[in-house]
């Protein structure tokens, strides 16, 4: 049975982010997905501070618009892993894109932390709102967090990255 959010939750964000995020989503031509930490605090019923956008390629350049746009601070983290962060209202707006040159959002999930973390919601182009209210969910986060379980993806994931492990207890 597919997970779905009980509210369109971008709707409790500014309505100048969401114009600029549908905005850019429309301009980039390609998915953008809201992933990670805010769709596990959105199923917990948490509105998220820092919201995490993931797309397949380009994302600098997407966080850089993003940026420009709203007149926040553009910080770039990582430009070869296509990572940067823009700072604005309070808000902290992480962009990256595909893990590993994932090719789907769903390959991409499958390479995070936690399943509780391999969650995403599609982004709808032009509009600044979520495309549905259906979670992404290749890995079972949703079921996980329903049963406060902590499990990763793969365990290769871990292997990987092994501070992924101090992660598990914060």
């Amino acid at each position: 049975m597919a997970t779905v959010l009980t509210q369109d939750w971008l709707q409790t964000y500014p309505e100048e982010l969401r114009r600029v995020l549908g905005q850019v989503a429309r301009s980039s031509g390609q998915p953008m997905y809201v992933a990670g930490g805010p769709v596990r605090d959105w199923l917990l019923g948490v509105a998220a501070r820092d919201l995490d956008f993931t797309v397949p390629k380009g994302a600098v350049a997407c966080a850089r618009e993003v940026g420009g746009l709203l007149g926040g601070t553009f910080v770039l983290l990582d430009e070869g892993e296509d990572v940067a962060r823009v700072v604005w209202q309070g808000l902290t707006l992480d962009f990256s894109g595909f893990r590993n040159h994932a090719t789907t959002i769903e390959k991409d999930l499958g390479q995070r932390d936690f399943t509780i973390n391999a969650m995403a919601v599609a982004l709808a182009p032009g509009t600044g709102a979520l495309a549905e209210r259906t979670v992404i969910d290749p890995c079972g986060g949703a079921a996980d967090l329903a049963q406060k379980r902590i499990r990763v993806p793969a365990v290769a994931n871990l292997l990987a990255d092994p501070l992924r492990l101090l992660r598990a207890y914060r």
